[in-house]
């Protein structure tokens, strides 16, 4: 938990942290935290953050922005450069000197499955050009409706000529279909079930060829959901079969014994 010190600084401010891990995969990983501790604007909460979002789901956050300072100050505009956002602002009546904004941001249904992590910047009228504008962050997850456990499958060493089978588990939101499996690899067979549930096993077969090496593979699973698939990585290293030793001959007397 990393607290910012707004008491004892204004304007932007920011640090970098380091993380450090220990064993038994020891690691360093530096995170930026940087801010604008202002006065007179007040933004509650202070970033959007949607949390986990389904697929096609469409999310909306409320935020407002308050202001304590000249009667004049307005906001003109807020910039948003990613067509993922919807931002809808209103202007609530002044009283007191106290300017309120409500804004609600909106995240579109067409959002591509991964982490969101992008900015509003809210444009003012301040004459101060280093707090004309206001950055707004934005955070979320979108989880996909159709889900691969693992997203990695690792076959680990496989000889060469000696086929394996793993299962992989396929969830999804609301029950589905399997319709296909594909990879575009004849080194791999599927074999899946044709009913309707939230939960199916895929059973995956590889039948390594004769060449050594590194495989890695990605599959397609195709469901009966309007443009709902899920993919997965399979991974294997291909070795070479134990070679045996060439038979010794010993001689004895008139006998070759074979050992």
């Amino acid at each position: 938990v990393a607290k910012f010190n707004t008491h004892t600084f204004v304007g932007m401010h920011g640090a970098t942290l380091t993380v450090t891990f220990g064993a038994p995969y020891p690691a360093e990983v530096q995170v930026r935290v940087h801010g604008n501790i202002r006065g007179d604007v007040v933004i509650a909460p202070g970033a959007v953050e949607f949390g986990k979002v389904d697929e096609g789901e469409v999310r909306e956050q409320r935020i407002n922005v308050s202001y304590a300072g000249r009667s004049d100050w307005k906001i003109v505009d807020v910039t948003n450069d990613n067509d993922f956002f919807e931002v809808e602002m209103e202007e609530a009546p002044r009283t007191m000197g106290k300017v309120n904004y409500n804004l609600v941001v909106r995240l579109k249904d067409n959002v591509p499955v991964g982490f969101v992590k992008d900015q509003l910047t809210i444009i003012t009228n301040d004459q101060r050009a280093d707090s004309r504008r206001i950055p707004l962050y934005i955070g979320g997850q979108v989880v996909p409706e159709i889900s691969v456990t693992p997203e990695t499958l690792v076959l680990g060493n496989v000889k060469a000529g000696e086929p394996i089978t793993k299962k992989v588990v396929v969830r999804g939101k609301k029950p589905f279909k399997i319709l296909d499996v594909n990879c575009g690899d004849n080194c791999f067979s599927f074999n899946t079930d044709q009913e309707s549930k939230e939960l199916h096993l895929v059973e995956i077969t590889y039948r390594p060829g004769d060449q050594p090496g590194a495989v890695k593979v990605p599959v397609t699973i195709t469901t009966d959901r309007p443009n709902r698939t899920a993919a997965l990585t399979v991974s294997a290293e291909v070795i070479a079969p134990a070679v045996a030793p060439p038979a010794t001959q010993v001689e004895v007397g008139k006998q070759t014994i074979a050992d």
